[in-house]
């Protein structure tokens, strides 16, 4: 990749792509959408997708959202682009374990959870980023959060919680893993690892290396080589981080702070759920080495849910989220028994994920913001928000 790109996406072969309850898949031929195949994408319960459908190499891949709603298992299908036959499903969490492993990865994701995980569903949804990797075959799928968030409820006495907030690496012909990276194993705080994926080139120790780059919500910027999932680089985009004090680069693990424990201490925690940084778009510079992009330092509350605290059992609603966090007025009496919260600020900046700095680094005025486009000219675009909520230029 040469020159600032966005995400990469190789051409693919479909025109167009819709996923809904059902999955529709639509050719346009002369510019007249065509229904040409319909799968029910739904392996059980609630099901929608808040990012678009990828299509490469002959296939159409499909995610899912809110892992948080319902009973969710997080799972990718792989979709024919000419017939509409699955090709392949990657499971991303574990489903019951007196059942058949779907593939031989679930055998070993199960190894990583405790209790009943699977009555809850897990999350770990892939419900934004899915990268194609022309040079490898391969398609990188960026996790979502556990689900409830607490591993405490959802997965007690548990260890890693495979694949959870990871990037696993699948090969697109055959549907079989080809590496794993977990960026924060036995999530805790909703720290998806499903933010955008760059492909890259880099020097790296003398020599280069085919890389990929993502700056997920735990508040680490993590350069992966591409081949084998190697951890080069771990190193924090931003100071707002409390739940964790470094990634040991031997083991490849965060070290998560003893003093920062929720379930035993209900408080302020960064980066919050909404992430140091989330979905909205970077934008990386190969030639220079930099990556674009806006995050922001902003504290969530984080409990465990008043219910489970009394009695030591969780149910999923039927509607709406389940977080396994306290709500209503049992948050508000204790947020005023904690500590004040944290200031929050927003940043745009250029960082090198190599030396972990930035070239340049200005405050936003509004904490929450959109994603930047960088060009080879040198112009930056990015769109903000002013403290009265209107959208201008940053």
């Amino acid at each position: 990749m040469q020159g600032p790109s966005r995400e990469m996406r190789a051409p693919h072969s479909l025109g167009a792509g819709q996923g809904k309850w059902v999955s529709n898949k639509y050719k346009l031929p002369h510019h007249t959408p065509v229904l040409v195949f319909q799968d029910v994408a739904v392996v059980h319960g609630r099901f929608n997708i808040t990012g678009a459908p990828r299509a490469a190499a002959g296939k159409v891949y499909i995610g899912q959202g809110s892992g948080e709603s319902g009973h969710r298992r997080g799972y990718v299908t792989a979709y024919d682009a000419e017939t509409g036959e699955v090709a392949w499903r990657f499971f991303l969490v574990p489903g019951d374990p007196s059942q058949p492993f779907e593939h031989p990865e679930m055998e070993l994701a199960t190894q990583t959870w405790g209790g009943e995980w699977w009555k809850y569903g897990g999350g770990g949804t892939a419900w934004n980023s899915l990268v194609y990797d022309e040079e490898f075959n391969s398609l990188y799928i960026g996790v979502g959060n556990g689900a409830p968030w607490p591993r405490e409820i959802r997965s007690p006495g548990g260890g890693d919680d495979l694949f959870l907030s990871t990037i696993v690496s699948v090969d697109v012909d055959s549907g079989r893993m080809n590496w794993y990276y977990q960026t924060t194993p036995g999530d805790n705080w909703d720290y998806s690892s499903a933010m955008g994926m760059a492909l890259g080139e880099i020097e790296f120790g003398g020599e280069m290396r085919k890389v990929l780059l993502q700056a997920p919500k735990n508040g680490f910027f993590y350069v992966l080589d591409r081949e084998d999932g190697e951890l080069l680089r771990a190193l924090p985009y931003t100071e707002g981080i409390d739940w964790a004090t470094h990634v040991d680069m031997e083991t490849g693990r965060p070290v998560e702070n003893p003093d920062v424990v929720y379930e035993l201490e209900p408080q302020w925690i960064m980066p919050a759920n909404s992430g140091a940084h989330n979905w909205e778009p970077q934008s990386w510079d190969n030639d220079l080495g930099l990556m674009y992009f806006y995050y922001h330092d902003i504290a969530n509350f984080y409990s465990l849910d008043e219910g489970f605290v009394e009695t030591g059992t969780y149910e999923i609603r039927e509607r709406g989220l389940s977080l396994g966090l306290g709500e209503g007025e049992y948050r508000r009496r204790l947020i005023e028994q904690a500590e004040p919260r944290p200031p929050s600020q927003a940043y745009i900046g250029a960082f090198d994920p190599i030396t972990g700095t930035y070239k340049w680094r200005h405050p936003l005025e509004s904490d929450y913001n959109g994603g930047v486009v960088a060009t080879r000219g040198g112009v930056l675009s990015c769109r903000s928000r002013s403290r009265s909520r209107r959208p201008r230029p940053c």
